[in-house]
């Protein structure tokens, strides 16, 4: 029970989290002092994985079997328990009256936002691909803002920021191969000053662009890039039933009567961990964003679901190690441990990254732990000696 690998991690870090009996049983198991409180080497411990999945895992709504327990548990030792900033939804932005921010559209009519000092004269290029599985643009933005403009403080830096819209639209039905096509089509219509920064938040669908941009690349950041297996993971009785659960998830976010309450349950139940005052909020939030939300987000969450089921492993199967300055960050409490194991093989795909967890994020970083991301950026740029004092001397 006590077995960690390199990074801390036990077996009870690893195991895929499900509502039913099989979960509180293992709890049975668990409930010891030394299992519960075994940590990895970011600092999470088995407790505080079981009691952030507990709290939202039925429809959004602690899970009671295991979150009563746990309770019980925490007040016997109350250092077990996590303290969760308390957030507000509606936080304002960084102010940003030094930074300019538009809409670019590409000679063939992509949308692309676009943050610079209002002084001009950026001395670095970082290009964001931004692909959100289930979260639509307004309740990003606000922490993409802040983002931007850190990096434009910090580094002198211009930002570029390329995200589903109508001119993809007709591509998001298509393999994720002709996707990726388009996308660098894009791409390639940028005024990027190279070599340029990749900021991948794409979860998984961009990633292996890393290695064909790989001349142009300064260094690329990875936020949860999912659904790499392994190949005898593909083989295996548990991802036939991976591949059915995804497929049904694809065909209801493309269906033009979709259940919106069931899609909001699941990705309150698996993808977002904060207090429940917060999760109230933001799931009114989120109804609110998607009642107005473009066609293209809907699909881009189809994509995403039929995409993960191979589509993403074959992009990434039989590439090289890449030997590129690079920052992987992971959000370490998704139940099915998915981004988890995704990063590990990209990891030892890229020997020159490091690998960072984010602390208390299912995978909705952007309102989970932002300013953690965010700094795991700044520390990427100071390692590429992306400053302006540096640039001018290279």
């Amino acid at each position: 029970k006590t077995v960690q690998d390199a990074a801390g991690r036990s077996p009870a870090h690893l195991i895929p989290l499900w509502v039913g009996e099989e979960t509180v049983e293992l709890l049975d198991i668990l409930t010891d002092e030394e299992v519960l409180g075994l940590t990895t080497l970011a600092g999470v411990s088995v407790f505080e994985r079981f009691w952030l999945w507990s709290e939202t895992a039925s429809q959004g709504r602690p899970f009671e079997p295991v979150h009563s327990r746990l309770q019980e548990f925490g007040a016997r030792f109350p250092e077990l328990v996590p303290c969760l900033t308390a957030r507000s939804v509606s936080c304002d932005s960084v102010p940003d009256s030094d930074v300019a921010y538009s809409i670019l559209e590409t000679r063939s009519g992509a949308p692309i936002h676009v943050w610079e000092s209002v002084r001009g004269g950026a001395m670095v290029t970082v290009l964001i691909i931004n692909l959100p599985n289930a979260f639509p643009w307004p309740m990003q933005k606000r922490t993409l803002d802040n983002l931007a403009t850190t990096v434009i403080r910090g580094f002198n830096a211009k930002v570029f920021l390329v995200s589903s819209s109508k001119h993809l639209v007709s591509l998001l039905r298509l393999s994720l191969k002709d996707f990726l096509a388009g996308l660098v089509k894009v791409i390639d219509e940028l005024p990027l000053q190279e070599p340029f920064v990749l900021v991948d938040n794409s979860f998984g669908i961009a990633t292996s662009l890393l290695w064909s941009l790989r001349d142009r690349l300064a260094g690329a950041f990875v936020i949860n890039a999912i659904g790499i297996f392994p190949e005898e993971y593909l083989e295996s009785a548990a991802h036939l039933k991976f591949a059915e659960v995804m497929e049904k998830r694809a065909e209801s976010r493309a269906r033009a009567d979709r259940d919106v309450d069931q899609i909001c349950d699941h990705i309150f139940s698996a993808m977002v961990a904060g207090t429940p005052d917060f999760l109230d909020e933001l799931r009114k939030e989120w109804r609110a964003a998607t009642a107005v939300a473009e066609e293209d987000f809907w699909l881009l969450g189809s994509a995403q679901c039929r995409w993960l089921v191979r589509e993403r492993s074959a992009a990434i199967a039989d590439l090289p190690k890449l030997n590129l300055q690079a920052s992987l960050v992971c959000s370490m409490h998704g139940p099915t441990v998915v981004a988890i194991e995704s990063m590990d093989i990209l990891h030892r795909l890229l020997p020159q990254a490091s690998l960072a967890s984010v602390p208390g994020s299912k995978c909705w970083w952007e309102v989970e732990n932002p300013e953690f991301v965010t700094t795991e950026l700044e520390r990427l740029m100071r390692r590429l000696r992306l400053t302006e004092e540096a640039v001018k001397t290279t």
